[in-house]
């Protein structure tokens, strides 16, 4: 009778619980679908915060599909900038969660975090930190959104590194990623083919993503397939979800036929999205990737890398003042795929930046603040290494570029010394992959504080993480167990000794 009783309290109190929850999404200024998350992201920050491995899978989700969720919310809710702050918060929110989450486990419950876990979570916070205090456009709400999007979730991958037990635990997280992302490609081929929805084009137009907006409003731009991602800046994820999905296909036989048709379906993104970066990237990467698995390879792409850049950046006024004809010359007329790819134009952002590397006046010891100028000005950049020059000088551009060279050269010597194939391969994909990118973000533009490549990206330096930790343990744990073996007593005679009793005689322990 009690149980009873109390089954029919609980029944109507989750009933009026229910009542309220409606009454307050209905009534809720932000709007139905908006006001619909504050009650599903409470229950999500929560979990993450008691079970942090549990929220990396949630996060997973929630990272690829809330910028399409804000479409929803402003298009069939309240069409406001709150909407969009109340949405993408979500995210921001369940990344605190797991790091504190993860940080009081450390403490209450141990293990003491190990020393990979320790240097990815000090360089989490040392970029965090920077970002913070570089430029920002959005006043403090965007200069936390920069610092928390590109620093604090390299965090998640000292997560990944303490809490999963093995590679095959870190693997799941990679492939749940990878097949959370063929949806976007599938609605790509859809814009590609039908054009943008009208919801789509209502969000763009009311501004509250500029980058989106500029992209498919802007004066001289024609709109890309973006798919679910915020805009096709987001939308380039798919070139790191396509890499790993070849990459898998290769060296993996589990699912090998499934990873090889979602890594054809990723190339049909690559090739719809008619950006020529995330079209190239993946060539150099596996170049990149078969040059990192010997010294003598790995010297000569960073050694033709940096050859490559330094006649980049004395030929950048020359290729600049001659671009404008170069693009007339190669366009094509019409409105087809080989039109919007062929268009060269785009450079000049890049270029425009290398030029400002030459002068003399660029290079101030502490920086001059953050400087925001229009692309006329002698002051416009596009790439990370100007931007560190602006706003930390030559101070921080020497820590920083010494800190990334020491960086390089350690994790590679201690990718050479993994025993195991199969741990190091993993390791120099994930290598290739973040190096190229890194190379990319100094030199060209910044793309690692866009939701979710810095999640794609974290992951695959977790996964790289825990990979290098428990081998490791498993080489240490191996030398544990060997037994020690003493050397042959000298004057023993050999002849008519069998081999059996020869191994016999080297296990006995040593008693001098």
């Amino acid at each position: 009778m009690n149980n009873r009783l109390i089954t029919v309290f609980v029944m109507v109190l989750g009933l009026i619980c229910s009542i309220f929850v409606i009454l307050q999404i209905i009534f809720n200024p932000t709007g139905g679908l908006a006001g619909l998350l504050k009650y599903v992201a409470v229950p999500l920050v929560l979990i993450s915060f008691l079970t942090p491995k549990t929220g990396l899978v949630l996060l997973c989700w929630v990272n690829f599909y809330a910028d399409y969720y804000k479409k929803l919310a402003v298009y069939y809710g309240t069409s406001s900038m709150m909407t969009v702050m109340e949405v993408l918060a979500l995210s921001m929110a369940m990344v605190g969660a797991i790091l504190l989450g993860t940080t009081a486990q450390s403490l209450l419950r141990g293990p003491v975090p190990d020393r990979t876990s320790i240097i990815i979570s000090i360089v989490s916070a040392v970029m965090t930190a920077m970002l913070f205090f570089s430029d920002s456009s959005g006043g403090m709400s965007g200069r936390v959104q920069y610092a928390i999007n590109g620093g604090l979730y390299l965090g998640l991958s000292a997560v990944m590194c303490y809490l999963l037990p093995d590679k095959e635990a870190a693997m799941r997280l990679c492939r749940l990623q990878f097949w959370l992302g063929v949806p976007w490609v599938l609605w790509a081929m859809r814009q590609y083919i039908w054009g943008f929805t009208e919801m789509e084009w209502f969000y763009a137009r009311k501004g509250f993503s500029p980058v989106l907006s500029g992209q498919m409003l802007g004066a001289g731009e024609e709109a890309r397939p973006y798919g679910f991602a915020g805009s096709s800046s987001a939308f380039g994820v798919i070139t790191y979800l396509f890499m790993f999905g070849v990459w898998h296909a290769i060296r993996y036989e589990k699912m090998r036929a499934l990873f090889w048709l979602g890594s054809i379906i990723y190339f049909i993104g690559l090739v719809v999205s008619t950006q020529r970066t995330i079209l190239i990237l993946p060539f150099i990467t596996f170049g990149a990737y078969l040059l990192f698995r010997t010294p003598a390879g790995t010297k000569f792409f960073y050694g033709a890398t940096a050859v490559a850049l330094l006649s980049g950046i004395l030929a950048s006024d020359f290729l600049l003042a001659r671009l404008g004809d170069a693009n007339d010359s190669m366009r094509i007329e019409g409105s087809g795929w080989a039109s919007k790819v062929v268009q060269v134009g785009t450079f000049a952002d890049r270029l425009k930046g290398w030029t400002r590397l030459k002068k003399a006046k660029s290079y101030s010891l502490f920086g001059k603040g953050n400087a925001i100028v229009a692309f006329d000005s002698d002051d416009y950049s596009h790439d990370v290494i100007n931007r560190i020059l602006i706003d930390f000088g030559v101070v921080g551009l020497t820590i920083s570029m010494g800190f990334l060279i020491w960086m390089a050269k350690t994790v590679h010597t201690f990718t050479f010394r993994i025993r195991d194939p199969v741990n190091r391969d993993v390791i120099i994909f994930v290598v290739a992959v973040v190096g190229v990118n890194g190379i990319g973000t100094l030199m060209s533009g910044n793309n690692t504080h866009t939701v979710p490549i810095n999640l794609v990206l974290a992951t695959l330096v977790g996964l790289a993480a825990v990979v290098y930790r428990r081998g490791q343990e498993a080489e240490a744990e191996e030398a544990a167990l060997e037994p020690a073996v003493a050397p042959l007593p000298k004057g023993l005679p050999l002849a008519g000794v069998s081999r059996e009793e020869r191994a016999r005689i080297r296990m006995r322990p040593n008693r001098r």
